[in-house]
């Protein structure tokens, strides 16, 4: 039995097994008790700016896991191999998270005054204050302030994030309808498709890697540690 020549067919459905709702709900409200939990004590211990670094942390993590999606499914679609047919599903899953993790970001938009030292320089006085700050360290950030004013403000905070964030989601959203286009089309029009997913993920790579910078330097993806 083990020698049988069998067809080469994929199954009829390829969703996940039923299993795997059951334990997305789970997650979901386990998710939403923990955070209206973490949210309630913050408050009552006065500690929400702990809480904001905590979600600016979290934030970076899903960024990388959905962005992070989109990168490695355009660097499939122009390096081919057959390891795409496993991948590519799981990787299309993984960017279409991409708009709960701008809901996450536009979180750390409204705070910018209360995690970033250039949003609020009282941020700074309050850490002379404190002694946490010596003169000679406030005169340095002061100077790092001044210096990167152009990309470290408020308004290129939201104005980047928003660019980098649509260029993210046109090319989700591009992506996964073609991919939809692709399954239903016939097998014969395969190498159509192979060229057209080259031609999008190639210069979608570059792109990328662009509004990565532009995003590393807001700073719209940078952790306030």
């Amino acid at each position: 039995m083990a020698h049988a020549s069998h067809a080469r067919t994929l199954p009829a459905d390829l969703g996940a097994p039923p299993v795997v709702d059951r334990w997305r709900t789970r997650a979901l409200m386990a998710g939403a008790v923990f955070s209206v939990l973490a949210a309630l004590l913050a408050f009552l211990d006065h500690s929400i700016d702990h809480l904001l670094r905590a979600w600016v942390l979290g934030l970076v993590l899903t960024f990388g896991w959905s962005v992070g999606g989109l990168a490695l499914l355009m660097v499939q679609y122009c390096s081919g191999g057959k390891w795409g047919l496993l991948l590519r599903r799981p990787l299309e899953a993984m960017t279409r998270t991409l708009p709960l993790v701008f809901v996450y970001w536009i979180v750390v938009a409204l705070s910018q005054s209360r995690l970033y030292m250039w949003a609020n320089h009282a941020l700074v006085d309050d850490g002379v204050s404190k002694g946490l700050l010596t003169p000679d360290q406030v005169e340095a950030i002061n100077h790092a302030i001044s210096f990167k004013r152009p990309m470290l403000n408020p308004t290129m905070f939201w104005v980047a994030g928003i660019v980098c964030f649509a260029i993210w989601g046109f090319y989700t959203w591009r992506l996964n309808s073609l991919a939809l286009r692709r399954e239903a089309d016939s097998p014969l029009h395969t190498p159509y498709w192979i060229k057209k997913f080259e031609n999008i993920s190639g210069p979608g790579i570059v792109v990328y890697s662009l509004t990565m910078t532009a995003g590393s330097l807001s700073p719209v993806i940078r952790v306030p540690f």
